[in-house]
């Protein structure tokens, strides 16, 4: 419900930003590929992804979840 919400009402457009900001998946770190694959599908269905497009915001939301940790243990 919170990323068609986010989808929806607050103009999320990428992976990054629902899992990130909008939402507290990774709030513990990394949320699994599990999780970021399942919310892009659902964001792909908001938003009329493809399962290429899906597979893009995977790896930009990974290489961000990565930086953050980084920035944090740094």
């Amino acid at each position: 419900a919170e990323v068609q919400y986010a989808c929806r009402h607050e103009m999320a457009m990428r992976l990054e930003d629902v899992v990130l900001r909008r939402t507290e998946l990774a709030d513990g770190g990394h949320p699994g590929d599990a999780a970021l694959r399942r919310v892009a599908a659902l964001m792909g269905a908001e938003l009329g992804w493809s399962e290429e497009r899906q597979r893009d915001e995977i790896e930009r939301a990974d290489r961000a979840l990565a930086h953050r940790r980084y920035r944090r243990a740094g």
